[in-house]
């Protein structure tokens, strides 16, 4: 199982690539990415997990889920974050 991970509920956006048995509580850590930089999300998230995948040689394709923290955070942060991985979804297809 193959799951990328999105949170961006706080200032700093981060994401990761995590592999493990389907069952299984233990796995790896293939990748993260963090930025706290003067841009908004929604101008670094994308690339940042464009990068990851780069890195990692992981397909979009591959993740069996895509996990995204629920919060703390403003609706308007967090509400911008589910339509970008909606989005982010919907052109891997």
């Amino acid at each position: 199982m193959k799951i990328l991970a999105i949170d961006s509920s706080g200032l700093v956006a981060s994401a990761a690539i995590w592999e493990g048995a389907s069952a299984a509580v233990t796995g790896t850590i293939l990748a993260t990415a963090s930025t706290d930089y003067k841009k908004t999300h929604s101008q670094t998230l994308l690339p940042m997990i464009d990068r990851i995948c780069k890195e990692t040689d992981s397909d979009p394709k591959s993740f069996d889920a895509v996990a995204v923290a629920a919060g703390p955070g403003s609706a308007n942060v967090l509400g911008g974050t589910f339509l970008a991985v909606k989005l982010y979804g919907k052109t891997v297809e």
